[in-house]
């Protein structure tokens, strides 16, 4: 059965709206909470990462918080004044999209970026081409980033608020502009793929559970004692470990302790003699891993997807196996397991256009001035805005990264590929609902430069692309899913 998602602006009930102040208030009041508490997971204590996973867990919680604090207003002050489902939807959304702005491959990286260049400038080399780096959107000056990097002094103070402001409210802009685009694009394909095609959104199932009435009642999931069991399983074994961690006397369940999550083939008695040598030692790490979150979000996913897992793994490690015993690795990043990831990638995207053509044309005529071609009254924005508000979108980002030395046709080519990304990792958690989307090292300015050599473009173009890669190492923290 596909999943009722409701729309941006209307309650599941198909009542009441769901952007209201006390929403936007929420959001306001939550999402630095949120972000805050994923900060000091992923940087600070550098434990565990929710923003690499398509449900991340700190927002989810939240929202189970706010959800339980909203029934209790309910059922004891004024039911009347109580949050409905979809002002509780919105606030989900919002803090969902701020931890992947936030994530481990967007603006964790991006911050550093603005002074990287100069700090580390050196015996290396980098001076050359420091002087390409555009003044406007980094930060020279060793006395106002020796200051990020040992973490003294204030950012109250005026030289570096001075220096610091003007540069985060540009950087500030391309993100938005970035994010703007996406909302457009997800406009433009939401009906083609909820209404239409009926996607499942396997990854949105728990959210959409939590804020149901229902779900808090004896006959709902909480009032299951299958569910219990299976909280039980997943939380009994992770309290276990967390403790070991902490203190090495409780005994671990289920891994090897001391904080691992997994065991390595490699390492396992009787394995290791055959594994160390080649050419079984190029399959290289092979964990064995116990994760029951992933276990349960498996439990929504289809089966020819989850039947796919382990048969491209162990390809996967087949190839690098056959590499080395035909004697093919004199190339060490054959047989490209990335670019075969990117195929894939790129793939979805052709694949979802194609499925979705006749909407798309429909879109295209309506944007065109075409009345009658498409009814976008219920529509989150209308279907014009979507399409030309879009294109200017990028527009404007090609012209953002010219001013940072790249020439506009690499630009155009840059937010083709990447955008291209963005609609197949969108694709994949709403239809398949995979709980992490990696594909390190094949963002546009690494596609570029390999497939036509970095001596194709000059070096304010290299030095340009090297500044974009900072949000494109990975797509693990995508916000348009």
């Amino acid at each position: 059965m596909a999943a009722t998602v409701p729309t941006a602006t209307q309650d599941a009930k198909g009542g009441a709206n769901a952007a209201t102040w006390r929403s936007a208030l929420l959001c306001l009041l939550l999402v630095p909470v949120s972000v805050y508490w994923q900060l000091s997971m992923e940087t600070v204590r550098n434990s565990t990462h929710p923003s690499a996973l398509s449900l991340p867990f700190h927002v989810v919680f939240i929202l189970l918080c706010v959800t339980g604090a909203n029934r209790l207003w309910a059922r004891f002050v004024s039911p009347r004044t109580a949050l409905s489902t979809g002002e509780l939807l919105l606030t989900y959304s919002v803090l969902a999209i701020s931890s992947a702005v936030a994530g481990v491959d967007t603006l964790q990286v991006m911050i550093p970026a603005i002074t990287y260049g100069f700090r580390n400038a050196g015996a290396n080399g980098w001076e050359s081409f420091t002087p390409l780096l555009p003044p406007s959107l980094t930060i020279s000056d060793p006395a106002i980033f020796e200051r990020y990097y040992i973490g003294y002094g204030s950012v109250w103070l005026p030289a570096i608020r001075a220096a610091w402001l003007p540069v985060v409210l540009r950087w500030t802009g391309f993100v938005t502009l970035l994010l703007w685009v996406m909302l457009c694009i997800n406009a433009v394909l939401r009906r083609a793929w909820t209404e239409n095609e009926k996607l499942t959104f396997p990854v949105v199932q728990l959210p959409l559970q939590l804020v149901e009435p229902v779900t808090w009642s004896r006959a709902g999931l909480f009032g299951s004692g299958v569910f219990w069991c299976g909280f039980l399983v997943a939380a009994v074994p992770d309290m276990f470990n967390s403790l070991n961690f902490l203190f090495p006397g409780v005994p671990p369940m289920g891994y090897t302790g001391n904080g691992y999550s997994y065991v390595d083939m490699r390492y396992v008695k009787g394995l290791e003699q055959y594994l160390a040598h080649p050419p079984l030692s190029a399959m290289g790490e092979t964990p064995l891993s116990f994760y029951p979150m992933v276990i349960g979000l498996g439990v929504l996913m289809p089966l020819d997807f989850l039947a796919s897992v382990p048969l491209f793994y162990w390809g996967w490690k087949a190839q690098k196996v056959l590499t080395v015993a035909l004697a093919l690795d004199l190339n060490p990043r054959f047989p490209f397991t990335e670019f075969q990831s990117l195929g894939a990638y790129l793939s979805f995207f052709i694949l979802s256009l194609f499925v979705a053509r006749p909407h798309l044309r429909l879109v295209w005529q309506k944007a065109c001035g075409k009345r009658d071609a498409i009814d976008d009254a219920a529509e989150p924005m209308p279907y014009a805005l979507a399409v030309w508000g879009g294109l200017a979108g990028v527009a404007a980002l090609v012209w953002f990264t010219g001013a940072m030395g790249l020439t506009w046709w690499v630009g155009v080519l840059f937010f083709v590929i990447y955008f291209a990304l963005a609609i197949a990792i969108t694709r994949m958690r709403a239809e398949l609902g995979t709980p992490v989307h990696d594909l390190h090292q094949c963002g546009p300015d690494m596609v570029l430069t390999r497939l036509a050599g970095s001596r194709a473009f000059d070096d304010s173009n290299l030095v340009a692309l090297g500044m974009l890669g900072a949000f494109n190492q990975a797509y693990r923290s995508h916000p348009m899913p």
